[in-house]
């Protein structure tokens, strides 16, 4: 299956845990010495294959020992942007705040 923005997040995840166990099939790497160098459960990753499901410190680990850690430099590439070049540019708030929308009254202002 080709991932693509109009996949399905399930399918994604799918798709994922199966190219990583066909990856790691074709190295002749059986769940146990991948779980044995990365430290991850064997159950973790079992389910992972299964199900797609896993945590990115995990999946971390099981690229490392894949040796294929680096690809993640194609997931969210660097913009070349550091932090100074950021605040010149304006963006040195990391979050928006929402304007309250309750009214705030002063004493005395209550209607009987």
């Amino acid at each position: 299956m080709k991932i693509n923005n109009y996949s399905l997040s399930d399918e994604i995840k799918l798709e994922i845990g199966s190219r990583f166990k066909a990856l790691r099939l074709s190295m002749n790497y059986s769940q146990t010495y991948v779980s044995d160098k990365s430290g991850v459960s064997l159950r973790t990753i079992q389910y992972f294959e299964k199900e797609g499901s896993i945590t990115l410190e995990n999946l971390i680990k099981l690229l490392k020992v894949l040796n294929i850690a680096d690809n993640l430099n194609y997931l969210i590439p660097e913009t070349g942007l550091n932090t100074i070049d950021l605040y010149k540019l304006g963006h040195q708030k990391q979050r928006i705040s929402r304007e309250s929308k309750t009214e705030h009254k002063k004493w005395g202002d209550e209607q009987w």
